[in-house]
């Protein structure tokens, strides 16, 4: 068995340094996950094969197994060239322990024979025990909320790192290991995490899943992308928006965890006191600019909730996710607007490429506004706190638009 924890819960058998299987039991529907691994198990092998066959010991009896190709939704693997194979039997739904033999399976032309593996009788989903609620997080803004709304009665896991982009972010399959246990996946919602679903099957988590985005409300904020209309899923750029999710939080830990409902509901007030004084301060610095002045070019449209709040408009370089690169036609439109409109700086985002952003200063005579914290928090410095990092943009803001 291979000396790390395999990313399902499941059993691993090494093959040599290169390659890693990993057979995931799932008694409840009566059937076996297999999955092909590189040696460390923190990336998926896709290979060609439709099935493969093996045996399998139970109780005296062998029992023959084929193994069909299935699609992989955690990497958008089909069926045809993919990492994970099932077979499915009646018997299988026994819970006794099985001795597995494989038949031959080419991997990375490579041949494997005989690939022997022991299924204890109490593998499968393992249901939460009690103790500490184990949370995983997709956000490093939920890492924080969900740790100071939990005190010591959670366990924090975020998958997020600070100043990883959120919008390109893709879990490995070390990261599928780490929700396995988890009691509740925080999730930022509103379209920001398109693998949520992939992630959650693929792990064989029973989690329930939350996300924020369902605190604002039916009506989030949408915006307007080339003739499409979106959620804006940036709500962390707002504080009252960040109450509404912190509120949530604490109903999701408490209905989780009852005995500890009245201290989270009282950590989650007093987050929530401290987002309305940061709104107060920040409204009285952004007064310091003239409303007409009050117009932010950044790299991506990060920024619609701060500018409901704060009475801005936005001109983004690109759309709601940085992929969007806009073309040179859009990019001449936005030089000329910021021209003509004699707007005084592009901001640069702290997670994003600032090479579009310099060229458009350079074309349209803007300054350079400095350094915006757009898609959460960074791993030092003011941006390592909500708190620090919303300071930092509104300072950096008004400093910009008042030269």
């Amino acid at each position: 068995m291979h000396r790390d924890q395999p990313p399902h819960g499941g059993v691993a058998v090494s093959l040599g340094e290169d390659y890693t299987l990993e057979f995931v039991p799932d008694p409840g529907e009566g059937g076996i996950y297999a999955y092909v691994l590189d040696g460390e198990m923190e990336e998926f092998i896709r290979i060609p094969a439709r099935s493969f066959l093996a045996t399998a010991a139970l109780g005296g009896r062998i029992l023959p197994l084929e193994f069909d190709a299935v699609a992989n939704p955690a990497t958008g693997e089909t069926a045809g060239h993919t990492s994970c194979f099932e077979a499915r039997a009646g018997w299988l739904a026994k819970v006794a322990p099985l001795h597995v033999v494989l038949g031959p399976i080419e991997i990375g032309g490579t041949w494997f024979r005989d690939i022997a593996v022991d299924l204890p009788g109490d593998a499968g989903p393992r249901s939460p025990g009690p103790g500490l609620l184990r949370v995983v997080t997709l956000s490093t803004v939920l890492t924080e909320l969900a740790t100071r709304v939990g005190g010591p009665a959670v366990s924090v896991t975020g998958l997020l790192r600070p100043g990883v982009d959120p919008h390109t972010f893709e879990p490995a399959p070390a990261d599928l290991r780490k929700i396995i246990d988890a009691d509740l996946i925080l999730a930022s919602g509103l379209g920001v995490e398109s693998y949520l679903n992939g992630l959650a099957a693929n792990s064989g988590t029973h989690a329930r899943i939350f996300e924020a985005g369902s605190a604002l409300g039916g009506a989030p904020l949408y915006i307007e992308e080339r003739g499409r209309r979106e959620p804006d899923p940036h709500w962390w750029n707002s504080p009252s928006a960040t109450a509404r999710v912190t509120r949530a939080i604490a109903a999701e830990f408490s209905a989780l965890r009852p005995s500890s409902a009245r201290d989270f509901s009282a950590r989650a007030a007093a987050v929530a006191l401290g987002l309305a004084s940061l709104d107060e301060w920040s409204r009285a610095q952004v007064s310091a600019i003239p409303p007409e002045r009050r117009v932010l070019v950044t790299n991506h449209d990060a920024f619609g909730w701060f500018a409901r709040d704060y009475g801005f408009v936005v001109h983004p370089i690109s759309g709601l996710s940085p992929d969007a690169e806009p073309d040179a036609r859009e990019l001449a439109r936005l030089s000329d607007h910021i021209r003509d409109e004699h707007i005084r700086a592009i901001f640069v985002e702290s997670s994003e490429n600032s090479g579009l952003a310099r060229t458009l200063a350079g074309e349209s005579g803007a300054a350079l506004g400095g350094m915006l914290y757009g898609d959460g928090l960074s791993p030092d410095g003011d941006g390592a706190t909500y708190d620090g990092m919303f300071r930092h943009n509104v300072r950096a803001i008004v400093g910009a638009l008042t030269q």
